[in-house]
């Protein structure tokens, strides 16, 4: 798999594929260290759907690369390791799928206390009202 991942022949989204049929997710596969967080967890939620969906376990173990783009060989520390190829992630963000239900989740670029605030002032806002409650109410 390294040989092809070296000449470009097969991609994360292949990889991800290959699971749905026959291996058990990504395992020790290097990514550059600028790759954003959620597109780190939306190769988890991924693979968790695809082991959901075929009853089966599935595991990730990413490698972020600090200062190593795609194309280039990692070299991982320990003496079992070895070394990986940086492999190329999707240029398209998924931020909006993976922070969804997250209301007190501040964006990648506020800091801790703008964060804060903006859970505070959600928990002010009163929970919008279903029908099925609307009309359990009417029935009292």
């Amino acid at each position: 798999m390294i040989e092809a991942a070296e000449a470009g022949a097969i991609s994360l989204a292949k990889l991800e594929a290959m699971t749905a049929i026959c291996s058990v997710g990504l395992d020790m596969v290097a990514v550059p260290g600028d790759t954003p967080s959620s597109t780190i967890a939306g190769m988890i939620a991924d693979e968790a759907a695809i082991g959901v969906m075929n009853h089966k376990t599935t595991a990730v173990r990413i490698i972020p690369a600090p200062g190593t783009g795609p194309g280039r060989r990692r070299r991982i520390r320990g003496p079992l390791l070895g070394g990986a190829p940086v492999m190329p992630v999707s240029p398209y963000s998924n931020e909006a799928f993976i922070g969804r239900g997250d209301s007190c989740r501040p964006p990648s670029t506020a800091s801790k206390t703008e964060g804060q605030a903006a859970c505070k002032r959600r928990s002010k806002v009163p929970a919008r009202k279903t029908a099925a409650s609307a009309g359990s109410q009417s029935n009292r």
